[in-house]
């Protein structure tokens, strides 16, 4: 039980220390080439939704004008953050997810059930942005096809819906018991006040 909540945290720890560096290194990029990641639609981090560059709206030729901007210097850093950082953002998130699950499914008096969504989520995450990671380096290489651009807009899509599902069920479930936890006390409290006053 204990390793369950240790587990969890470092976690989380490890999923929030990637995400920050994630979103300074994607700063950093955008500042020197004047363009954001493939991951970002172009855009400088994942607190801004707007390039700094004019660009066509979402879809394949968005993608194809972001990769078209780059210099041969962007695609070969963007290339590195992609098999490194972008890498272990997605796998810390597994992490996070089944952990977080379980403990979570543990809280909830042993509901398996639980678990089982929250790593099925975690599991579709980390397979989106794993798979979005493999098509962004095909595309920075050279390989633009239609096939890939549009796959690319596809997975991003899936990859930013199924990580706000995991964020956002484990942030509720942990809300509700806290809440739960919060009136179950309140209760007590007001139980042992009133007997004592019999």
């Amino acid at each position: 039980m204990k390793k369950l909540n240790l587990y969890t945290l470092i976690s989380l720890g490890a999923f929030i220390t990637f995400l920050v560096l994630s979103n300074i290194t994607a700063t950093l990029f955008s500042q020197s080439f004047g363009i954001g990641l493939l991951d970002l639609n172009g855009a400088p981090n994942a607190l801004s939704t707007t390039a700094s560059l004019a660009l066509p709206a979402d879809g394949t030729d968005r993608v194809q004008s972001i990769i078209d901007t780059y210099s041969p210097n962007a695609s070969t850093v963007h290339a590195v953050m992609t098999l490194t950082q972008d890498a272990l953002l997605p796998l810390s998130a597994l992490a996070l997810g089944i952990f977080g699950s379980l403990n979570l499914a543990r809280l909830f008096g042993g509901k398996k059930a639980i678990a089982a969504i929250g790593i099925m989520i975690a599991s579709l995450y980390t397979l989106s942005d794993l798979t979005e990671n493999v098509i962004e380096l095909a595309l920075l290489m050279g390989n633009t096809n239609e096939a890939l651009l549009t796959t690319l807009t596809v997975l991003h899509s899936l990859k930013n819906a199924f990580s706000a599902l995991l964020v956002g069920s484990l942030a509720l479930g942990y809300a509700w018991i806290g809440i739960s936890k919060l009136i179950g006390t309140t209760n007590r409290t007001q139980a042992a006040v009133v007997s004592k006053a019999s």
